[in-house]
C-alpha cells in the first residue's frame, strides 16, 4: 500500500483508465460499423484494403492500425476494440497534461483526469472499434503542443487527427486559427506555427482529394439529416453523459451536463482569458459551432460522436468549477453533476447491450448442414453477420443498400460480394438461410423478400421492437417442392 500511495498522478489515471475499459473489452458483439472496421482490416488482403478505404467516407489511418493489429493478435472483439481502449487511456493522460499547462493545481489537473477517465462517453468510445478516441488522442496532442509551444508536435498531431475522421479539419483549422491569431503581432513567433501548419496542408492534400469525392457519398448517409437548433446540443449529453442513459433520465443528463459547461465556463473565465485559454475554448466550443454553422448555411456535416475531443476538454471546465466554488456553491454543483455521472457509469456497464449477433446467429450454426447456404437482403446482414457466420457460403442481394447502409462502388468491389438474386441462391443450395434485419428505411426489394420468406420458409428466430425487426428463415427447396406438387 505505501508503495501504491508513491505512485504519480499518470500512473493512477492509466490503472483508473484501464481497469474501467479492458476487462470488459470484449464482452458485447460487434455492431455494424464495428463488424466493417473488422470486414476491412482482417479480410482484405493490401490492395483491397486501399480500394475499400478509397471508397469509404473516412481517412485511412485507423484501418490500417487496425490491420496491423489483427495481423499480429489475430481477430476478436477484444483485439479490434484494443485500439480505442489504448487511445482512450492516452486521450485522459493528454488532458491531465493541458491542465497542467494551463497552470492548474496539482489537485485540480488529476481531477481533471479523473473526470475523463470515468466520463461515461468516453467509456463507450474506449470499448468501440471505431476512429474517434483516436480522433481524440491527436486532437488532444495538438492542444497540448500548441500551449507548450511544440511545433513539431503539433503538426504530428494534426497530421493524426486529418488521417483518422474528416470532420477533424474543422479542429485544425479552428486550432491552427487561434494560434495564428494569438501570434499575428510578432512575425518571428509566427514563423514556426505557420510552417506546422503548411506541412499538415502539404501532407494532407493528397487524401483531401479522395475527402472531396467522398463528400458526395456523406452527403447520401441518414444519420446526416438536416440540422436543429436541439440536435446542435445534443453532443453535449451524449457525448459527455453517454448513449446508455435510460429514456427516463435523458432531460436530467442534458440538464446537468448544460448546467456543469455554464457554471464551468463561468467560474474558468479568469483563465479563459488568457492565450492559452483562448486555445482551449476555441477548440472545446469554437470547433462544434463551426461544424453547426456549415451544416445550417451549406450541407449538414454535424456528426455528434466527432465532438468526443471537445467533450473531453470541457473537463477541464467541470473540475475548476469542482474545485473551486464557494464552498456551499461547490455541494450543490457536485450534487447536480456527479449523481448523474454516476448513473452515465452504471448504464455503460449494465444498461441495454449491445444487440448480441452471437447468441442470435446460434442456430443456423448449430442446425448448419452439408450444402446450406446464407442470402442476404441488405448490405446491414451481410457486413455484420459474415463476422460471426465466418466462412459459410453466402449470397448477397444484387445492389443491396438502403438509407442506412450504403456503400460506394469501390468499396463493394474491393469487399468482393457474391451479389445475385434469390433464384440464382436457390438454384445452389437444398436448403437456404434469410437472415433479415428490417427498419423504416429498408429497401421495398428487401422487404418484399421478407413477405415472400414468410410464405415459403419456416421462421426460425424473430425479434421486434417499434424501429426494427430481425428474423432468421430457413428454406427448404425438398418441402417446398412436395408443396408445390401437392398444390397441384
Amino acid at each position: 500500500m505505501r508503495h501504491l500511495a508513491r505512485l504519480p498522478q499518470w500512473a493512477w489515471l492509466v490503472i483508473l483508465s484501464a481497469a474501467l475499459r479492458l476487462p470488459t473489452l470484449g464482452s458485447e458483439a460487434l455492431w455494424y460499423d464495428e463488424t466493417f472496421t473488422a470486414w476491412v482490416s482482417g479480410r482484405l488482403d493490401w490492395t483491397q484494403f486501399w480500394a475499400a478505404v478509397a471508397g469509404d467516407v473516412h481517412p485511412p489511418l485507423w484501418y490500417a492500425l487496425e490491420a496491423l493489429v489483427v495481423r499480429l493478435l489475430g481477430v476478436s472483439e477484444f483485439t479490434l476494440r484494443l485500439p480505442a481502449a489504448l487511445a482512450g487511456i492516452g486521450s485522459t493522460l493528454l488532458v491531465w497534461q493541458v491542465a497542467g499547462s494551463l497552470g492548474f493545481a496539482r489537485r485540480t489537473a488529476f481531477v481533471t483526469g479523473v473526470l475523463v477517465a470515468v466520463l461515461p462517453a468516453s467509456l463507450y468510445y474506449g470499448q468501440e472499434a471505431r476512429m474517434y478516441t483516436l480522433l481524440s488522442f491527436f486532437v488532444l496532442l495538438s492542444v497540448q503542443a500548441a500551449l507548450r509551444h511544440k511545433w513539431q508536435w503539433f503538426a504530428v498531431g494534426c497530421l493524426g487527427a486529418v488521417y483518422s475522421q474528416n470532420l477533424s479539419v474543422f479542429y485544425v483549422f479552428t486550432l491552427g486559427l487561434a494560434v495564428l491569431w494569438q501570434a499575428r503581432r510578432q512575425p518571428l513567433n509566427l514563423l514556426k506555427p505557420a510552417l506546422a501548419l503548411g506541412v499538415v496542408v502539404a501532407a494532407w492534400s493528397p487524401w483531401g482529394v479522395v475527402m472531396l469525392g467522398q463528400a458526395r457519398g456523406i452527403a447520401q448517409s441518414f444519420w446526416l439529416h438536416p440540422l436543429t437548433v436541439s440536435g446542435a446540443l445534443e453532443p453535449l449529453m451524449n457525448m459527455t453523459m453517454g448513449w446508455r442513459i435510460p429514456e427516463v433520465l435523458i432531460m436530467h443528463g442534458y440538464a446537468a451536463a448544460l448546467g456543469a459547461t455554464g457554471v464551468g465556463l463561468l467560474v474558468s473565465r479568469r483563465w479563459l482569458r488568457t492565450r492559452q485559454g483562448f486555445l482551449i475554448l476555441s477548440t472545446a466550443l469554437g470547433t462544434p459551432i463551426l461544424v453547426a454553422l456549415v451544416s445550417f448555411l451549406w450541407r449538414s456535416v454535424y456528426l455528434p460522436r466527432a465532438f468526443l475531443p471537445s467533450a473531453l476538454l470541457l473537463m477541464l471546465f467541470w473540475a475548476y468549477a469542482l474545485l473551486h466554488l464557494g464552498r456551499q456553491n461547490r455541494r450543490v454543483f457536485a450534487v447536480i453533476l456527479l449523481p448523474m455521472l454516476f448513473v452515465g457509469i452504471l448504464a455503460h456497464y449494465f444498461g441495454q447491450p449491445r444487440f448480441d449477433w452471437r447468441t442470435w446467429l446460434r442456430p443456423v450454426h448449430e442446425n448448419w448442414q452439408a450444402g446450406d447456404g446464407v442470402y442476404h437482403p441488405a448490405l446491414s446482414t451481410a457486413i455484420t453477420f459474415a463476422y460471426y457466420l465466418g466462412d459459410k457460403p453466402y449470397h448477397l442481394r444484387a445492389y443491396a443498400s438502403d438509407l442506412n447502409q450504403a456503400l460506394s462502388s469501390e468499396t463493394r468491389a474491393a469487399f468482393g460480394f457474391r451479389e445475385g438474386s434469390l433464384e440464382d441462391a436457390l438454384a445452389q443450395h437444398e436448403r437456404l438461410w434469410l437472415l433479415f434485419y428490417t427498419n423504416p428505411m429498408s429497401h421495398a426489394d428487401e422487404l418484399a423478400l421478407l413477405d415472400w420468406a414468410r410464405q415459403h420458409a419456416v421462421q426460425v428466430a424473430h425479434k421486434a421492437n417499434a424501429l426494427s425487426e430481425v428474423s432468421i428463415y430457413l428454406y427448404r427447396r425438398e418441402a417446398s417442392d412436395r408443396q408445390a406438387h401437392s398444390g397441384q
